[in-house]
């Protein structure tokens, strides 16, 4: 498929096509709409932009979700850096003495 641009590179994707291949209805991912025996789709949402705002939804919860993991993160950064910055000590001009970074 090609270099990816930025960090993504090390992120497998592939593709996968079969042609003829008839798959039986019990495998569809069918949360919001339908297909019948005689195969004709059957949608649950009236129109196609509350289908298209449905499907949108979903990825802005785990959108939410990474956000939240990176303020966890930095929050956590944080407080270690506090933490070590008040424990730390640097060296003053005479010998033995030591200033408090904080």
């Amino acid at each position: 498929m090609g270099e990816k641009p930025g960090a993504w590179n090390g992120v497998e994707n592939g593709w996968m096509e079969f042609k003829n291949h008839r798959a039986p209805l019990w495998t569809l991912l069918n949360k919001g709409c339908d297909v019948t025996a005689s195969g004709k789709y059957v949608s649950s949402y009236k129109t196609s932009a509350e289908r298209q705002s449905v499907s949108l939804g979903a990825l802005s919860i785990g959108r939410i979700g990474i956000i939240g993991k990176g303020v966890i993160a930095s929050g956590l950064a944080s407080t270690i850096a506090i933490r070590y910055s008040a424990c730390r000590r640097q060296f003053g001009k005479t010998k033995g003495d030591e200033l408090p970074v904080i």
